[in-house]
């Protein structure tokens, strides 16, 4: 049924069964809630549909009566990837939607770490798997700005707010015997402050963003020509025209060429391996930092413009939820957030604008809190109790040294031993991790697990 009145919006909802889940969709005119507009939102009982045209029906009456059915968490709404739906009814309605159910998270949660092929979690695959339902999806990219949208868009959107709640009727009975409601549920509830993250975005000064990249690569050619410098004894093909150039950034030419100064180069130049190398050879290092400096010049240099949205002068990142399927961790797309460089100049870029703070905060060592928990490991709970840093204690026990004596290299080590063990890290990979040999790292993990016995069970 189509709205294109505020009568009908009144009388239509009446006939909604709302003891029943509601599957909820949208269709919008684009990706962006702050420059596109949301045009159709369908309401769904399974029997009853509901779609109604937001061009055509005032707001303000949309708003009143949806919002008591959007904020109850007793009314189940049923949404495919809902912080995209949440993030336009936010921002053009200023509705939140509580009590929701998402079948793209509960179909990610069900099948993670299983190898799938693209589009695995879509609508159109889930609705199939889950309900031997065929959509076509051809119309999910026509023109949803059209004054009158033709007979086929409608019927396409209201088959998709149709599906939903017969899907999770069957996803529910998946997720009681592989016992991950409560897993589920605390995924549903953290999609609205996923969402509002992504419609505030964060306000970066972009003049103070350009003069650190452009510090970066200036030290990265500072740094190139010292390492150039150095090799010169080395490198066949010399020049009359000053130093004689090779590739720092290709791997064969670097391995080549070090290994001619006597540097032990291992198969790989990835920073992991070459990590343990630093301390003994102090080419190596400048080629880490070269490294460094050229990737901020450019991966985060002015590239990062793009991302700064022409409407609201702020980035708005794209937070995926178990976007890490293997570990459940978010992971963070155009641009990705999570891998700014820590140092202060380019964190110091993200600022709070006038009238406005920045709150910074983090949970205390939550997994190895977690993993006391799950443990019961009476010496791994005993130090986290004992209101220590768990890392320094850690490295007390490790180098056999008063806690007092640790030192902040030494903290750095134990810490990437909690948290590497905590994450299934290897010998091998640890080894690498911290630049000691393998013999060494294996009698490390052996000493820790002797500690922690109930933690290596």
């Amino acid at each position: 049924m189509l709205i294109t009145e505020g009568i009908k919006l009144e009388e239509e909802l009446r006939r909604l069964n709302l003891n029943k889940p509601i599957g909820l969709d949208s269709e919008t005119t684009g990706l962006d809630p702050h420059t596109a507009e949301l045009r159709l939102l369908q309401l769904s009982d399974g029997e009853q549909t509901l779609t109604i045209d937001t061009r055509k029906v005032n707001r303000g009456l949309i708003k009143e009566k949806l919002q008591p059915i959007f904020t109850s968490r007793e009314v189940k709404k049923v949404l495919h990837n809902a912080k995209f739906d949440l993030k336009f009814i936010k921002h053009h309605l200023g509705i939140d939607v509580e009590g929701i159910f998402d079948s793209m998270l509960t179909s990610i949660l069900i099948e993670a770490g299983v190898p799938k092929p693209r589009g695995w979690h879509g609508l159109g695959d889930v609705a199939y798997r889950y309900t031997k339902t065929r959509l076509n999806k051809d119309l999910q990219v026509s023109d949803w700005s059209a004054n009158e949208l033709s007979r086929a868009q409608i019927a396409y959107a209201e088959k998709d707010a149709e599906v939903l709640p017969a899907i999770r009727e069957s996803m529910v009975e998946r997720l009681k015997k592989m016992g991950l409601v409560r897993c589920a549920k605390l995924e549903f509830d953290t999609v609205l402050p996923t969402a509002y993250m992504e419609l505030c975005g964060f306000y970066l000064d972009l003049p103070q963003w350009s003069k650190v990249a452009e510090a970066e690569f200036a030290r990265s050619e500072i740094l190139s020509q010292e390492i150039l410098e150095e090799l010169q004894p080395v490198i066949e093909q010399q020049s009359l025209f000053g130093l004689a150039e090779i590739n720092l950034d290709s791997q064969v030419q670097v391995q080549k060429y070090f290994r001619k100064l006597g540097i032990p180069m291992p198969d790989s130049t990835k920073e992991s391996y070459l990590e343990a190398l630093k301390g003994e050879y102090p080419i190596v290092g400048k080629l880490l930092e070269y490294r460094g400096c050229k990737k901020s010049s450019t991966s985060f240099g002015d590239s990062f413009a793009k991302f700064v949205n022409p409407k609201t002068g702020r980035i708005h990142a794209d937070y995926r939820q178990i976007g890490a399927e293997k570990t459940g961790r978010f992971s963070v797309n155009n641009p990705n957030l999570q891998q700014i460089p820590h140092d202060a100049d380019h964190r110091n870029c993200f600022k709070a604008e006038q009238g406005n703070m920045i709150g910074s905060c983090d949970y205390s060592q939550q997994e190895l809190r977690i993993l006391a928990d799950f443990s019961k490991d009476k010496a791994f709970i005993d130090l986290l109790l004992a209101g220590q840093d768990f890392h320094t204690a850690t490295a007390a026990q490790v180098f056999k040294i008063p806690i007092e004596k640790v030192s902040p290299d030494e903290r750095t080590f134990a810490k990437k031993l909690n948290f590497g063990l905590v994450y299934g890290i290897g010998v091998q990979r640890f080894a690498e991790s911290v630049g000691i040999e393998q013999t060494e790292a294996q009698i490390i993990m052996s000493n820790y697990f002797r500690t922690f016995s109930s933690v290596d069970r």
